[in-house]
């Protein structure tokens, strides 16, 4: 096997694949990881241009209250 691939020259063909599978699980979990930062990242975003732009319904209630 090639050096760079992180395994020795006397591994068999069962340990390449085992090493295989645990690197690709591992950039399975980080992109999990990145993927559910980025999910929360817009979802807060989402909620403080809501809270900054859209309309609190107790206050339209109290000001129409008070109109009457």
């Amino acid at each position: 096997f090639d050096p760079a691939a992180g395994v020795s020259a006397t591994s068999s063909v069962s340990d390449y694949a085992a090493s295989s599978i645990g690197w690709f699980e591992g950039v399975r979990q980080q992109a999990s990881t990145a993927s559910d930062a980025k999910e929360a990242l817009a979802s807060r975003s989402a909620e403080a241009l809501s809270n900054a732009t859209g309309v609190n319904v107790d206050q339209e209630m109290s000001l129409l209250l008070d109109l009457e």
